[in-house]
């Protein structure tokens, strides 16, 4: 499974980049908006958009944060673009960007395709932080029909007033920054990177779930083991014990070890033959671990398909 790494150029610090970047009236598109393999529209999985007309407020925020993956994997915009070129020559689809981090090992939380140009799609992504806003979240306020709004990320807070600096794409036609009250955010949420520790930081009662039957079956692994061995040294014991009694001649070296070894096989053997809760302890242990790790892992998985966080802070 791809793994996620931290922005050496933070989504935020990305859109800061992009203030003043206005869409064009009539036919025409912005290229950074649209129309090309390095557009918002594209970086996010939507390339058949091909107007900066349509509203990108929300693909401005999922660019922002494809862009600084692509920035900490070594990649830029040239190397999507470039890809994008060989491809037509090849007369093959081109990856985008998306593809070529995912074939780098690196995921992209983003929410669920069909939903990623919403403002509102970004209500249950990444991890509610409305109760400790930072920098670099991302605020989202209604706007229009209830299921609209317009979404941005938060550049800077005045924590006497209550006032959030903005930045956002399609304000005024323009990627601008506005302040607005933290009263008037509907979510305030954070990216979570795409790991299982991630995950745990973030609170996920499912990893949680699954780190206690991890712990539960490795629990039973280990008392497993143990008894198996305190039966086989009680075992051993009792074997050195006849055969000191039987007054057993003394052997070389390598017969004496191969005795011993003998003796632990069958000792071992014995245990189980007699004991076969303790395979069955193993086997139950084993499977309890697996279960939680796999949980685990789906739930990473759902996580990259845009599956909101269940916590019991979020």
């Amino acid at each position: 499974m791809a793994k996620s790494v931290a922005p050496s150029s933070t989504p935020v610090d990305v859109m800061i980049g992009w203030l003043g970047t206005r869409e064009i009236p009539g036919p025409k598109a912005n290229p950074t908006i649209a129309g090309k393999p390095t557009s918002w529209f594209a970086l996010v999985g939507h390339g058949e958009i091909k107007s900066d007309e349509v509203a990108n407020c929300a693909v401005a925020v999922g660019a922002s944060e494809v862009i600084a993956a692509l920035l900490a994997a070594g990649l830029t915009l040239d190397d999507v673009q470039a890809e994008a070129d060989a491809a037509e020559a090849e007369g093959r689809p081109a990856k985008g960007a998306l593809r070529m981090l995912i074939d780098r090992g690196i995921n992209v939380v983003l929410p669920p395709l069909d939903q990623r140009m919403l403002a509102r799609s970004y209500c249950t992504w990444g991890l509610d932080t409305s109760r400790d806003p930072k920098r670099g979240d991302v605020g989202v306020i209604p706007r229009g029909a209830k299921w609209q709004g317009h979404v941005m990320r938060i550049v800077s807070i005045n924590r006497k007033t209550g006032v959030a600096k903005c930045i956002g794409a399609n304000q005024s036609d323009t990627t601008s920054y506005a302040e607005h009250h933290l009263s008037e955010f509907i979510a305030i949420r954070r990216s979570v990177p795409a790991t299982v520790k991630d995950l745990r930081k973030a609170g996920s009662t499912t990893v949680s779930r699954g780190d206690a039957q991890q712990a539960t079956g490795g629990a039973l692994v280990v008392g497993s083991v143990a008894a198996g061995v305190a039966e086989t040294v009680a075992h051993q014991s009792v074997q050195q014990a006849t055969d000191a009694a039987l007054n057993l001649p003394a052997m070389g070296d390598q017969v004496t070890v191969v005795h011993t070894l003998i003796s632990s096989g069958v000792a071992i053997g014995n245990l189980f033959v007699e004991n076969p809760w303790i395979i069955i302890c193993l086997g139950a242990g084993v499977g309890v671990w697996w279960l939680g790790r796999s949980g685990n892992l789906n739930r990473l998985a759902q996580h990259i398909a845009g599956v909101p966080i269940s916590s019991q802070t979020a």
